[in-house]
């Protein structure tokens, strides 16, 4: 039950009363102010500070490690002989993204290899799931495998499924999830290709299993990760700017031994 009334015609602020009473007549209920706005608020563009790869470069760059980027088609025309002589070792491209098991290709992908692999950068692919069953995968992995041919990758091919806020619309259970992606790494290594699991610290930490036995990229974006478990890939921001690039990209650092 909701007390109070809101006016979207009339700016201002109006405070209601929410009540939520279950099957077992438990009652909690909380006071919130609903704001009504002339204009949208325009977000904060400048919340962090472009990061220059040169930098990130300076600050990551170990014996151990070599450094790049991940990209898509929100980077836009990417100039790779810029992306290149500017330092970046490996870039992960995204094949696309997927949904009822049916591989929606990027639009800047075929683009974006044909360049990445003229200037010899090597290279991963991503693809972001939005499918809900073993068989949607299988189905999504042949196409990938097929949308490649025969491009030779130098680095993984990674699973990225992220849809944990709407997750009660897949009507899968974490088993399910996880199976999916075993499905997706039996797939992967059946074709001689190296699978990866995408994933933020939390993720990894709390919802998907057997992640001491999988390849990982991580996502943590801070400048020391207290993850505990293995990653071989990890992507430690989303702000940074580099030479061939006008948009935001982020940037990964990639473990060698």
């Amino acid at each position: 039950e909701v007390e109070g009334e809101v006016n979207a015609a009339k700016v201002g602020t109006y405070p209601l009363t929410v009540t939520l009473t279950d099957q077992a007549e438990n009652v909690t209920s909380w006071d919130l102010d609903v704001r009504v706005v002339s204009r949208y608020p325009k977000e904060d563009e400048t919340e962090e500070e472009a990061y220059p790869f040169a930098d990130f470069y300076e600050e990551s760059k170990q014996d151990d490690r070599l450094i790049g980027i991940d990209v898509s088609e929100w980077q836009g025309d990417i100039d790779f002989v810029k992306l290149k002589e500017a330092g970046c070792e490996f870039v992960m491209l995204r094949i696309g993204f997927s949904r009822n098991g049916t591989l929606y290709l990027d639009k800047s992908f075929k683009d974006n290899l044909a360049k990445a692999k003229s200037v010899g950068m090597p290279l991963g692919v991503y693809y972001y799931s939005n499918d809900k069953s073993a068989e949607e995968v299988r189905s999504v992995f042949r196409q990938i495998v097929s949308e490649l041919g025969d491009t030779r990758l130098e680095l993984p091919v990674v699973f990225d499924w992220e849809n944990f806020m709407d997750f009660q619309y897949y009507e899968i259970s974490l088993k399910d999830l996880d199976h999916m992606y075993q499905v997706f790494e039996e797939e992967a290594e059946k074709m001689g290709y190296t699978p990866m699991l995408y994933g933020s610290k939390y993720y990894l930490e709390n919802l998907w299993r057997k992640t001491d036995k999988r390849t990982i990229w991580l996502a943590h974006y801070t400048d020391w990760s207290s993850y505990g478990g293995k990653y071989k890939l990890w992507q430690t921001c989303a702000w940074g700017q580099v030479d061939g690039i006008e948009e935001n990209v982020d940037f990964d650092i990639l473990f060698t031994e």
